[in-house]
């Protein structure tokens, strides 16, 4: 799996921290707490990330960062 495909757009967060792989999106997730895990949001962002890295295709790794900015925005880390 190419959890070091890049994402379709770096994401800058509040803290100055800056995603660029899906690994980088990945581990950013699996830091966050149960709770926030389960969110739908960051639920579906953490299964479009796992069908990018399977796939590599541009267009599942577009969805991916997309739903990883939606989710994070929903969490208020952008």
């Amino acid at each position: 799996m190419p959890w070091s495909d890049p994402l379709s757009a770096p994401i800058t967060l509040h803290d100055g921290r800056v995603l660029k792989t899906l690994n980088d999106a990945a581990q950013l997730f699996l830091r966050l707490s149960e709770t926030i895990q389960r969110h739908d949001w960051n639920q579906y962002a953490a299964e479009l990330l796992i069908d990018a890295a399977k796939s590599g295709k541009a267009g599942d790794i577009r969805a991916a960062t997309m739903q990883v900015q939606r989710a994070l925005g929903r969490e208020g880390m952008l």
